[in-house]
């Protein structure tokens, strides 16, 4: 992880191959590392979440996120990347209290 002068983390590494998506209101850069992988190897892509309840942790496997073997090679990536976009989307709208300190981190206005 690149640490800027101010001593704010990059969440998503410079080198990393990203797309940005629409999210609340700003836009997101998501890593296409996970969904490049799971096209590839044939693997499913599982958003997996975690939120804290009281002194414990609660962790939830989602189904696996639908991937088009009909569309070309970018296209499958652009379109697992929204798809886990918009399962983030949904997580940090039921649990803002669990993703306000990276919100600006994430967020490009």
């Amino acid at each position: 992880m690149r640490v800027r002068a101010t001593g704010r983390p990059r969440l998503v590494p410079r080198a990393a191959r990203c797309i940005e998506f629409p999210f609340h209101g700003g836009r997101v850069r998501m890593a296409l590392g996970a969904a490049s992988f799971a096209l590839r190897s044939g693997a499913a892509l599982l958003p997996v979440f975690s939120v804290r309840t009281g002194s414990r942790f609660v962790t939830t496997i989602e189904p696996a996120l639908p991937s088009s073997l009909d569309l070309d090679r970018e296209e499958a990536l652009r379109a697992l990347g929204r798809a886990m976009a918009d399962r983030v989307a949904e997580w940090v709208a039921s649990y803002p209290d669990q993703f306000y300190w990276q919100l600006d981190s994430l967020l490009r206005v």
